[in-house]
């Protein structure tokens, strides 16, 4: 029996969505529904999806989906899913769930912990995958390195004010949610190590304790350049994720480099895309996956609170 998957939006990213569970057997792309009908109907006609809906309630009245993906403007993502979460149907939501902890709190009030997952495709590089294969065979202490730079002042020019106020929560979040995959245990204390603030220049480093011993130093750099990276040291290791989709690996035995670079779905798709599809693709059919659910979304809006709230 085929998996029956709908969408709600018709931008680029339902777009990249859309041609990730494409390519995957067994899967009807069954509907779409997008405010803006005149596009979604384009969409729908290039990739041949059943039906273009006028509601979300027409959405799954038409296909009775097992899975609906939500890729929506920010300011939108929290009405959709409450309206989503109506019916039976997994929802895969694109980061983040919610303009701020409070929208993301409310969504987690209305909803059980297997009924929404979050769309965040860099668990699924290559580079985060291959990573976490070699930490698992290394229980030594983790010191995570995370370096995360934003233009807030390029982006006025296509996001609300109210995005550019939570644009910790709908952009940081790349690079603070690599806390959750990497770093283990409990989140123990937070302390400041320093902050600069003039103008529209904000940098400000900060060191993050968990109960595992494991400890991650964030530094945000805004309206400064600079590349996302995530630097990870180990007993073992010393991993260099940058650009993220790569990442430089010394061993300690070794103490010689190599690169390990984008797979071909990496580069096919946008990254991550393709096995993110096929992990939920896994999660539909009951079987083990990494996706992951509310409760991670909320663990991250949670930590980036705590990061900004100063």
């Amino acid at each position: 029996m085929k998996i029956k998957i709908s969408f709600i939006g018709a931008g680029k990213i339902i777009r990249e969505h859309i041609k990730a569970f494409s390519t995957i057997k067994n899967v009807e792309l069954s509907g779409l529904y997008s405010r803006t009908f005149e596009k979604a109907k384009k969409l729908s006609q290039e990739f041949k999806i059943k039906h273009t809906c006028f509601s979300v309630e027409d959405l799954f009245n038409k296909t009775k989906s097992d899975l609906v993906v939500i890729g929506v403007p920010i300011e939108s993502t929290k009405e959709v899913c409450l309206d989503s979460i109506k019916f039976p149907w997994k929802c895969l939501v694109e980061k983040p769930l919610g303009l701020n902890l409070k929208e993301t709190t409310e969504i987690k009030k209305n909803v059980n912990s297997y009924k929404i997952y979050l769309a965040l495709n860099r668990n699924y590089l290559n580079s985060t995958l291959q990573v976490k294969k070699l930490l698992k065979n290394d229980s030594s202490r983790r010191i995570i390195f995370l370096f995360d730079q934003e233009n807030t002042v390029a982006a006025r020019f296509y996001h609300s004010k109210r995005v550019i106020d939570n644009y910790m929560f709908a952009n940081s979040i790349h690079i603070i949610d690599y806390c959750r995959i990497f770093a283990r245990g409990k989140i123990k204390n937070i302390s400041n190590i320093f902050s600069l603030k003039k103008d529209n220049i904000k940098i400000f480093s900060k060191k993050i304790f968990f109960s595992s011993g494991d400890i991650a130093i964030y530094n945000s750099a805004w309206n400064r350049p600079g590349p996302w990276s995530v630097d990870i040291s180990t007993n073992k290791y010393f991993f260099n994720i940058k650009p993220l989709e790569k990442v430089l690996i010394r061993s300690f035995d070794k103490n010689q480099d190599f690169q390990l670079a984008s797979d071909n779905d990496d580069k096919k798709f946008k990254p991550g895309f393709k096995k993110q599809a096929l992990e939920m693709i896994k999660l539909i059919n009951k079987k083990k996956n990494i996706v992951p659910n509310i409760n991670d979304a909320l663990y991250t809006a949670k930590l980036i609170q705590r990061l900004y709230n100063n």
